[in-house]
């Protein structure tokens, strides 16, 4: 394969190679003409754990939505 700079690539003939290759390529068109079918937002993903301790949580009677819904700073 040979690339801009005149530099010849044996290694693409492996397949593996070739395939990363391929898809870097495409990776990179998708970059460039990214606005042209897709937009980008905000978003904030929160990851939270809960340790029933090994209880019964539908008869412990807690309501966790408040929690799940808040809004606050996340813990350090």
């Amino acid at each position: 394969m040979d690339l801009d700079d005149g530099i010849t690539l044996r290694a693409a003939d492996d397949p593996t190679i070739k395939n990363e290759l391929r898809r870097a390529w495409i990776a990179d068109r998708l970059d460039e003409r990214l606005g042209e079918f897709g937009q980008t937002h905000a978003v904030d993903v929160v990851c939270a754990t809960w340790n029933a301790n090994g209880k019964d949580v539908t008869k412990l009677g807690l309501d966790l939505e408040p929690w799940l819904r808040s809004r606050a700073a996340p813990a350090d």
